[in-house]
């Protein structure tokens, strides 16, 4: 009976062969391993690109809702401060209504059975005094013209550059006199005063209320 070698060459060859795809296995493995690392890596890096790009989005967004937030703050406090304007402008328009009409009220209630003649001639020098020297003509209020025509005659008014004369003319809604050069006409009646006050008292408000502004926006 004969016994069966062992080892030999075949032995060798199936060694070999199993380091081999131990070998190879060891390796894929390795690069399998790499490549889930690489993937792993490259899903870690854009993962970190994603957060930052979030973030730089947010970061935007944040910046134009404080811009738009400021632009909405400013035009709330320029739009009170235009109420406040307003407000303050009515106020003083209702005040001054208020002083000019009880002192129209007055004034018609002092013209309405004529002026005097010294006031008559005293309103009538100060608006000749607009216009060119040269004759002038004076037109009056019904119940002034009465009482000037019985008590004096306006030619003796004479100032030295002008000469005055009475116009046939009466004035309708006024109590004083209007004096009047060819086209040129300067209203020296108790309104007409009136009125130029009243334009003036509001100019001169206005540039208060202005130069208040102005230093509450400085300060």
């Amino acid at each position: 009976m004969n016994d069966a070698p062992t080892g030999g060459p075949r032995d060798g060859l199936y060694g070999d062969l199993e380091d081999l795809l131990a070998g190879v296995r060891r390796r894929a493995e390795q690069r399998a391993l790499a490549r889930r690392t690489e993937a792993d890596a490259a899903a870690e890096r854009r993962l970190e690109e994603a957060a930052e790009e979030a973030e730089r989005r947010a970061a935007e967004i944040r910046a134009r809702g404080e811009r738009a937030a400021e632009a909405a703050c400013r035009r709330c406090l320029a739009d009170a401060e235009r109420e406040r304007r307003d407000a303050r402008l009515e106020a003083r328009d209702a005040r001054i209504r208020a002083v000019f009409d009880d002192a129209a009220a007055a004034l018609a209630a002092r013209g309405a059975d004529g002026l005097d003649v010294a006031t008559l001639r005293r309103l009538a020098t100060d608006a000749a005094t607009s216009l060119p020297p040269g004759p002038v003509e004076v037109v009056l209020d019904a119940a002034s013209r009465a009482r000037l025509v019985a008590e004096a005659d306006v030619g003796g008014w004479s100032d030295g550059a002008h000469r005055f004369a009475l116009a046939d003319a009466t004035l309708d809604a006024a109590h004083g006199p209007i004096v009047r050069q060819g086209r040129a006409r300067v209203d020296g009646t108790l309104e007409g005063r009136l009125e130029r006050a009243r334009v003036r008292l509001r100019a001169d408000v206005d540039a208060r209320l202005h130069d208040g502004a102005d230093a509450e926006a400085g300060a």
